[in-house]
């Protein structure tokens, strides 16, 4: 187990990426963030539909999370965050969206966006979603974070803040700030090429296939970069309530500390 200091007081939204579509989804949280589960209050990830305004990882990479696991997680009073982060937006993506949107609509749910055009229309037509503002927008400044709170509820800061002491300190409206609790590859990622082309991949444009990893278009190999995570009762931590905890297939024993 992992020494990841006291949590009292701390929510996590956990990535559901790994999870196999059926199964017990509540034994899945336990078993891949079992420091975590007591205090997972969301799981964010795909629903079952391909949807165009899907973003972040290129179609193919994600099942989605199945009608019988969201309804597991409701009984145990635990939302849903839908990942809408494509960084493109139009009318008609919108309307293939708008059934599955329909359906989720349901208080403690959330939608985290990359384009404001999208979040502007979540928020007229479905009030009761909570809005995040995704970490593809890089939100790397307290000035950007103070006006992207300005549309959404909660604000998502880039994978390498995290160990900034300086810049986490010094941030305002702390507990509308999600924080990265467990990172991996885009904690040392220079490029980022991976999120504009998959957005272009799921919109149907002419993009380049997603730069594998240790390629020369991709700055990470596991091998420099381990999985991390970091003790959240460091005082760079204090006032922030919400953290993010984006562990991929592997085992919480390779994950580094930190």
């Amino acid at each position: 187990m992992l020494n990841i200091g006291n949590i009292t007081g701390k929510k996590f939204t956990a990535s559901a990426r790994t999870f196999p579509p059926e199964g017990d989804v509540i034994a899945h949280i336990r078993r891949f963030f079992p420091e975590y589960a007591a205090n997972v209050d969301e799981i964010f990830g795909f629903a079952p539909e391909r949807l165009r305004l899907y973003g972040g990882r290129p179609p193919g990479w994600d099942p989605g999370t199945s009608d019988k696991s969201l309804a597991r997680l409701r009984d145990f009073g635990i939302g849903f965050g839908l990942n809408l982060t494509n960084h493109y937006f139009n009318d008609e993506a919108y309307a293939e969206a708008l059934p599955t949107l329909r359906r989720l609509h349901v208080e403690g749910n959330s939608v985290t966006c990359t384009n404001d055009e999208l979040a502007r229309r979540l928020r007229n037509d479905f009030p009761l979603f909570k809005l995040k503002a995704s970490v593809l927008k890089h939100l790397n400044t307290k000035e950007k974070l103070n006006e992207a709170l300005q549309l959404y509820d909660y604000a998502v800061v880039p994978n390498h803040l995290s160990d900034d002491e300086a810049f986490l300190t010094s941030l305002e409206n702390k507990p509308r700030i999600v924080v990265w609790a467990v990172v991996w590859c885009a904690y040392t990622c220079k490029r980022l090429a991976c999120w504009p082309s998959a957005s272009k991949q799921w919109m149907g444009m002419d993009s380049p296939m997603m730069p594998a990893a240790g390629s020369r278009m991709c700055d990470y190999t596991r091998e420099t970069q381990p999985p991390m995570a970091f003790r959240l009762d460091l005082p760079k931590f204090s006032g922030f309530t919400r953290f993010k905890l984006g562990m991929p297939s592997i085992r919480i024993e390779q994950v580094k500390l930190y």
